[in-house]
């Protein structure tokens, strides 16, 4: 073996993988003109595009760059790299060539990836906060996480490989994936779309009759596996009038709902949830009892009883200051602003 072919291992083990799949199909290949090591604004060295057939005809985007592709850099020999390389799948309208938004798309997963160190995996998701295509009104905007049901996974010289495919969502199915468990309702939906393909038109999955009452009975069964949130806007205080003290928390009216569903499928299953703000942690316990207390500045802990669960679980999601009757609370719901890339307010909600 040449040494040139050794510097090569890793892209040699995709295209491998590629061409087991596809067969002697050229495929399109996007590099980069500078190199992300050397300065270049894109960390993916390629991106490669090929025709598929199977379920709804699609492009099939695979990245080249989240692994090592030409030595073995890092001291952790299991693993390639990051341990993984993306996918996605797009319907093919009858494109001379494959579309390049998705290209772009990827390209911000993977920076995202080398800038935060966090990793995708598999029954993950991510909301958006808008189309997955900019300028464009599709409803798909949040993403899901699944090991490709073609590539799998790999081992190369450098380490293994999974080939983690980005799922679009619309933001109800968003929603419910975050209310379940991620692995049961990507099963779900891949009964719709098997393939997982982006159909940029298509309305929410949860408008088919069969696939709602899959998921919401999943729910009403299993509750929820997600166990924490990031969750701008939210705070916690232990305030005190006429020698009472009285929890005061403060949400974003977008994210009130958000947090009283997980709430709901999660503390009737005896789970806790957590959520991770700007400034804090707030821990939300299950128990017989309702409290709620600061151990430390930046840690908070409310305990629901199931009436003060419900109570709090009615909170309309408007601005306003509401009190609740089961325990000694004030709740406030404030605007919820919505700001674009360039951080120009493109909605607010109240």
């Amino acid at each position: 073996m040449s040494d040139s072919k050794i510097e090569n291992a890793g892209v040699d083990a995709i295209d491998a993988k590629c061409k087991a799949l596809y067969g002697e199909q050229k495929g399109f290949h996007f590099g980069v003109k500078v190199p992300y090591f050397l300065g270049g604004p894109d960390p993916l060295d390629r991106v490669s595009v090929y025709q598929s057939k199977s379920g709804i005809p699609h492009w099939h985007y695979i990245t080249y760059g989240l692994t090592e592709l030409y030595q073995k850099e890092s001291d952790y020999a299991e693993e390639s790299g990051y341990g993984f390389e993306l996918s996605f799948r797009l319907e093919d309208k009858g494109e001379q060539t494959p579309p390049l938004w998705p290209v772009s798309l990827l390209q911000n997963l993977a920076r995202y990836v080398f800038k935060s160190g966090n990793v995708f995996k598999a029954n993950e998701h991510m909301d958006a906060n808008g189309p997955i295509c900019l300028e464009s009104d599709t409803k798909l905007t949040a993403l899901g996480f699944d090991i490709d049901p073609e590539l799998g996974d790999m081992d190369t010289p450098y380490g293994h490989v999974e080939f983690i495919q980005v799922i679009p969502y619309t933001k109800e199915e968003l929603e419910y994936t975050m209310l379940w468990f991620g692995d049961k309702f990507i099963k779900a939906y891949r009964k719709c779309n098997p393939m997982a393909v982006a159909v940029m038109d298509r309305d929410t999955y949860l408008s088919i009759p069969e696939f709602k009452a899959e998921v919401e009975a999943g729910i009403e069964q299993d509750g929820s596996s997600t166990g924490m949130f990031y969750m701008d806007g939210a705070n916690m205080e232990i305030r005190e009038m006429e020698g009472r003290k009285y929890l005061y928390f403060s949400i974003g009216a977008k994210n009130l709902r958000k947090l009283t569903n997980l709430l709901k499928a999660r503390l009737p299953k005896g789970r806790d949830f957590y959520i991770k703000t700007p400034d804090m942690g707030i821990a939300f316990q299950p128990s017989d009892k309702s409290a709620a207390g600061k151990e430390e500045a930046d840690f908070g802990l409310i305990k629901f009883s199931p009436e003060s669960l419900e109570e709090f679980v009615s909170v309309p999601p408007h601005k306003g200051v509401y009190t609740l009757k089961s325990m000694p609370a004030v709740i406030e719901i404030v605007p919820t602003v919505i700001r674009d890339a360039e951080g120009k307010v493109v909605e607010t909600i109240e």
